[in-house]
């Protein structure tokens, strides 16, 4: 009885710790003035929220810069998910989360705008996946 248990315990826990999962890509160095994408070709669907971390390398960011998620169906024209954008500022890290209420489109991406400055940064994109909802 205790093996059984023990089966049914180890089972569960296996299931339970993969209904979630994340995935990260990295950006090229942002320098100066630049625009970069981070792009998820094929996204999976039950995806729930996508972060963003911006990390001044060295420099001035803009502060008239955004960071925004945008979405397609044809991997050809892409459209914002949502109006919620990150304004830059001048700090060494800049986080965003957007949550989806649903996965409309088969590729995401999020744009990074420096329309001025002297810096160099980098850019991460995570996203965070619920298989189990």
């Amino acid at each position: 009885m205790k093996k059984l248990f023990l089966f049914i315990a180890t089972a569960f826990a296996i299931q339970f710790s993969k209904a979630q999962e994340t995935l990260t890509k990295l950006s090229d160095t942002l320098s100066n003035a630049d625009t970069v994408y981070i792009t998820f070709t094929g996204a999976p669907s039950k995806i729930k929220a996508f972060q963003l971390d911006l990390t001044r390398l060295s420099g001035s960011i803009s502060t008239s810069g955004i960071a925004l998620l945008q979405g397609t169906v044809n991997g050809i024209s892409w459209v914002d998910v949502n109006t919620d954008t990150l304004k830059l500022t001048n700090t060494a890290l800049q986080t965003k989360i957007w949550t989806l209420t649903s996965n409309n489109y088969t590729s995401y991406r999020a744009c990074i705008r420096i329309p001025a400055g002297t810096q160099t940064s980098r850019a991460r994109l995570t996203y965070l996946r619920r298989r189990d909802e």
